[in-house]
């Protein structure tokens, strides 16, 4: 009973880490090609010493701060990108929605999140078996969808991962091992 209880936690560990910060859709370098070098900020004629320490100073305050306001617009959590990718769309549907690159990606991330309300459902029922199936099945969506956001060159460098990605991936081992440990001691009551 202790380990089905335990189980049915990290199912629902899963939801909030969910929320965690997932992924970022610009690179490091995306974000500093968006604000402006400093070379670029300065006067060309010759202005005093001390009025360009004070615009230099105050350019790379600006550019510190857009820096960190654009890593946070561009940070989602897995909800976050389930919502871009599906419940903001357009309500019509055609064939362009199957020829972006990013789909196959969030449809991953959309399987994820049914496998694990699926999960949850089967703890109830004590289907240990079925649970490690879609354990397995999440972790092979959760690489698939990386490797898929790789190829469409939204995820340009794995910095880009949050913690998010990396406690999904965790906690669903976790799961996974549980229902192991689940189904062996089931194996040997039998």
């Amino acid at each position: 009973m202790k380990n089905i209880f335990t189980l049915r936690t990290l199912i629902l560990l899963s939801f909030l880490l969910f929320c965690l910060p997932f992924l970022r859709t610009c690179s490091n370098s995306s974000i500093e090609k968006l604000n402006p070098v400093i070379s670029d900020v300065l006067p060309q004629n010759n202005v005093s010493k001390a009025s360009n320490e004070k615009l230099l100073q105050k350019t790379l305050d600006d550019r510190k701060e857009n820096i960190e306001e654009s890593k946070k617009k561009f940070t989602y959590s897995f909800y976050g990108l389930i919502d871009l990718g599906f419940v903001n769309k357009d309500t019509k549907l055609d064939s362009s929605v199957f020829s972006d690159q990013s789909f196959y990606a969030l449809l991953n991330l959309l399987l994820i999140f049914i496998s694990t309300i699926f999960m949850l459902f089967f703890s109830f029922f004590k289907r240990v078996r079925l649970i490690k199936i879609l354990g397995i099945l999440n972790i092979l969506f959760l690489i698939t969808s990386m490797i898929l956001f790789y190829n469409s060159d939204i995820l340009e460098d794995f910095n880009q991962l949050k913690v998010g990605f990396y406690l999904v991936l965790f906690n669903t081992v976790l799961i996974i091992f549980s229902a192991f440990k689940i189904e062996k001691t089931q194996k040997l009551i039998k």
